[in-house]
């Protein structure tokens, strides 16, 4: 089994993510907010900020693209 994962291509998801230099974040960027100037936490809507609407789980913040705080 270890073998055959060895064997697989890389995931993207193991890629290192750029930090956003001009506020989008996610996915569709390939960019993170943590250490961007913007904020460190990433929207639902792909934008890095600072305040609950960008960093609360219960707004859609995305935890693989900044930080999120309850």
């Amino acid at each position: 089994l270890i073998y055959a994962l060895a064997a697989l291509p890389a995931i993207d998801a193991f890629k290192t993510l750029g930090i956003s230099r001009n506020g989008r974040c996610g996915a569709d960027f390939g960019l993170t907010c943590k250490g961007s100037q913007y904020g460190n936490c990433c929207s639902q809507y792909n934008y890095c900020g600072r305040s609950s609407d960008y960093c609360s789980p219960n707004k859609g913040c995305q935890p693989g693209f900044g930080d999120c705080s309850g």
